[in-house]
């Protein structure tokens, strides 16, 4: 199912987005003693204290994960996660203090927007600090705020992609991917049969393609207890969802890689969190071939979450998505517009459940040829045309209470 959160305790999501430039990137804040390992794939990585992570080495836990734009210039955003992190009493224990630990992936969006603006340490500070708001988890956002899809079509046929999420539950076991898909190849949604005739347009557009300016980047979490070890085989079970949906993945300008974290709440075999992972990563990269991805709405340099905490609504001066724009719009009806809609409506389904009847003419209904008033006691009855152009105001009030009613019932 598709979520606003990853449904994980202690497991939240922040970014910092500049839409202009489209670039931007995302942290995941994981819970103390959260255990983490990698996988990498792609022939183009860039990352950041992912060896950290390996089975044989010795720290095994990590206490948030950066996801970055700007290719490895955006890496220096971990410098401002773990200046927060320091902050707040995070890391690893060291006789000179505590040491936070941060791994990072970069994805390459150099090539769209201002590729002079990338994710500098004081932006990844504001994505670490926007952990603690509102929660979006897909969309043009953060990482993946200069993402396509379709690179080696060439910039006038590749399509937008961004940041996508999907989390499954099954019990008290939950599995939660958030990727930010930036594909040299096209998504595969799983409808129909593979197609080759690709391959040949791929093969004369290889050089003219830029290189080494694709990758996926994503993250793995789980509240299952599982060890260094485990944790790698999840992260290579996301490698496979990945496989199902992006053809042709893991190519050589692709950076694909993909960390797996377990928070270790719930007994679960390994092999079904792998699995779980395969489909979530699988179904959050096939959302972005579903819609078109919400962009963000770019009207000044504040953002949502800062009106928010203050008690107001969003301004025009506050960036939003697409979803959390349109839910807005709604709460700025007034109430007459709304009346207004109920009304027709309820119109609407009168008429449907109304019997069938004979019209004089298509769309309108047939009315008596004349109708007769009657204005009370001691008051002759005059008859008027359908129109009743002629009959004075005062035979519609409904305190002399007149009615009207067809020539065929007055004697």
């Amino acid at each position: 199912m598709s979520a606003r959160s990853l449904g994980i305790r202690g497991v939240r999501v922040g970014h910092w987005t500049d839409s202009q430039a489209e670039t931007g990137c995302t942290v995941v804040a994981l819970p103390e003693g959260t255990v983490c390992s990698y996988e990498v794939r792609g022939g183009a990585p860039a990352s950041r204290e992912l060896e950290l992570l390996g089975p044989d080495k010795t720290v095994s836990r990590a206490d948030a994960v950066l996801l970055t734009g700007g290719s490895a210039f955006g890496l220096a955003a971990a410098d401002g996660v773990m200046r927060y992190l320091e902050e707040t009493s995070r890391g690893v224990p060291t006789p000179a203090g505590r040491v936070p630990i941060v791994p990072a992936m970069a994805l390459f969006d150099l090539g769209v927007g201002d590729g002079n603006i990338r994710p500098q340490a004081a932006h990844g500070y504001l994505a670490a600090k926007a952990t603690r708001g509102p929660q979006v988890l897909s969309g043009r956002v953060g990482a993946g705020a200069g993402a396509y899809v379709g690179h080696w079509r060439g910039q006038a046929d590749r399509r937008p992609a961004g940041l996508a999420s999907h989390v499954i539950c099954r019990g008290a076991l939950v599995v939660a991917a958030l990727c930010a898909v930036n594909a040299f190849g096209d998504i595969d949604p799983g409808t129909s049969e593979c197609e080759f005739g690709w391959i040949d347009l791929f093969e004369q557009s290889l050089e003219a393609s830029a290189p080494l300016a694709q990758t996926i980047i994503g993250v793995v979490c789980t509240n299952a207890r599982l060890d260094k070890p485990g944790c790698q085989v999840v992260a290579q079970g996301a490698h496979d969802g990945l496989s199902r949906a992006v053809t042709p993945p893991h190519t050589r300008f692709d950076g694909d890689a993909f960390i797996a974290a377990a928070t270790g709440e719930v007994e679960a075999s390994i092999d079904v969190v792998r699995f779980l992972a395969l489909t979530a990563v699988c179904r959050a990269i096939r959302s972005l071939a579903a819609t078109e991805p919400p962009k963000l709405l770019s009207l000044g340099r504040r953002t949502v979450e800062n009106r928010r905490e203050k008690g107001g609504r969003p301004g025009a001066g506050d960036r939003i998505d697409r979803v959390q724009r349109l839910q807005v719009v709604r709460t700025r009806r007034q109430p007459c517009e709304l009346a207004g809609r109920a009304e027709q409506r309820s119109v609407r389904q009168n008429q449907e459940h109304q019997p069938e009847r004979t019209v004089a003419s298509p769309g309108r209904a047939r009315r008596p040829r004349f109708v007769t008033i009657r204005r009370g006691p001691g008051h002759p009855p005059c008859v008027r045309d359908r129109d009743r152009r002629a009959v004075s105001r005062p035979a519609y009030s409904t305190l002399d209470g007149l009615c009207a009613r067809p020539r065929k019932d007055y004697k």
